[in-house]
């Protein structure tokens, strides 16, 4: 689970990137 936490995490992470780089854009 551990695992599975970790990619959903990183996932995020990837998402709140996009956003930001919409809001610079």
């Amino acid at each position: 689970n551990y695992d599975i936490y970790n990619m959903n995490s990183y996932i995020v992470n990837i998402y709140i990137n996009i956003c930001n780089i919409v809001i610079l854009l």
